[in-house]
């Protein structure tokens, strides 16, 4: 996928005019990382703004020594790194780490501050992009912070089904983007709890397993309990 079609799908930076963003492809530069290769670290200067064309990013933040608290899974479309401070430059508030090989696009620090003063307009739809991505991180890392351990994993599944596959039946395939150890991890609860968790809503008919793969059957019972209530 190229970063012209990322913007033209879009659903926010559609709305570049060809000129505007003509110019966004020509100040910026695609980016690939390995497996499991670090992007960005928390407490590092943050370098500008990133898009992802493929792949996904997980972002975390470290709560405790060698224990770091998931604040979002990042995949296509998604932009981060300086979406907790875009107006003002800032040491970066978490860690961007690419889960599986991935291509970004890097809008580097200065040629955002360029946008800013040059083509508010252009800025405007990215501020407005940034922010969206902004949404998603807080909205997972309330579900993950006052929920019990069930509702905190169905939260994460919910996270992840926004790049399901549609299969056979209806179900949802979610993308084995975490593995058990991580769902616990961010789930703050051991790989045992997940496992009995993933069991007890695959007996309820609320997902299916096939293999490492999780197949969701009901999505709203999925999203109550994730604490979304009815069609949330």
């Amino acid at each position: 996928m190229s970063f012209e079609h990322v913007l033209t799908g879009h659903p926010i930076l559609k709305r570049l005019s060809p000129v505007e963003a003509e110019h966004v492809i020509s100040i910026s530069r695609e980016m690939s990382f390995v497996r499991n290769q670090m992007i960005q670290r928390e407490g590092q200067a943050s370098t500008g703004i990133y898009l992802i064309i493929d792949g996904y990013v997980k972002l975390l933040r470290r709560c405790a020594p060698r224990q770091d608290l998931l604040m979002g899974v990042a995949g296509p479309d998604d932009l981060f790194g300086l979406c907790c401070q875009p107006m003002v430059p800032c040491p970066a508030v978490c860690t961007a780490q690419a889960r599986i090989r991935s291509k970004v696009v890097h809008l580097s620090l200065n040629r955002w501050q360029e946008l800013l003063n040059t083509h508010p307009r252009t800025a405007h739809l990215f501020l407005e992009a940034l922010m969206e991505s902004r949404r998603r991180c807080a909205d997972l890392s309330t579900q993950l912070a006052f929920h019990p351990p069930e509702a905190r994993l169905c939260s994460i599944l919910l996270h992840l089904c926004r790049w399901a596959r549609e299969e056979a039946g209806g179900y949802l395939a979610v993308p084995p983007i975490l593995s058990q150890w991580e769902l616990a991890t961010a789930s703050a609860t051991s790989r045992v709890v997940v496992t009995r968790s993933l069991k007890r809503l695959a007996d309820e008919g609320v997902i299916a397993r096939d293999g490492r793969r999780i197949l969701v059957k009901d999505l709203e019972t999925l999203r109550r309990r994730a604490g979304h209530g009815q069609g949330g």
